[in-house]
């Protein structure tokens, strides 16, 4: 289940990962863009500790979603920052992996659209 508008409704990603949890849902998909959980944003004791939550609900992040529109991926104006975006998710979806609150394989869900930029593929 994905914590993507279930957040707003409860106030944070760790409200909506509880709400999920007593619906005994155990994989979970994060809302990566959450302003709680984003992974630019997150030191190492941040993943930590959103590693931790995850684990305390009996859970494990099965994926990121990462809402970035993909446009962006297309213009030279935003491409960096997309792309920024992009591997910091990979970065926090490998640290939920070995801090053990991930599936072995967590998948960062992301749109680059019919024509991103050159370079962007590689």
């Amino acid at each position: 289940m994905t914590t993507r508008g279930l957040v707003e409704r409860t106030g944070s990603t760790r409200a909506a990962l509880a709400w999920i949890a007593e619906r005994e849902v155990v994989d979970v998909v994060i809302d990566a863009t959450a302003s709680d959980v984003r992974p630019r944003a997150l030191d190492r004791a941040g993943r930590r500790e959103l590693a931790a939550a995850v684990k305390r609900l009996g859970q494990r992040v099965s994926g990121l979603d990462l809402l970035i529109p993909a446009e962006h991926f297309e213009s030279g104006a935003t491409v960096d920052r997309a792309l920024g975006a992009l591997l910091d998710a990979v970065g926090l979806a490998a640290d939920l992996r070995g801090f053990g609150a991930a599936a072995d394989e967590p998948v960062v869900c992301v749109s680059m659209g019919a024509e991103p930029l050159g370079g962007v593929l590689d």
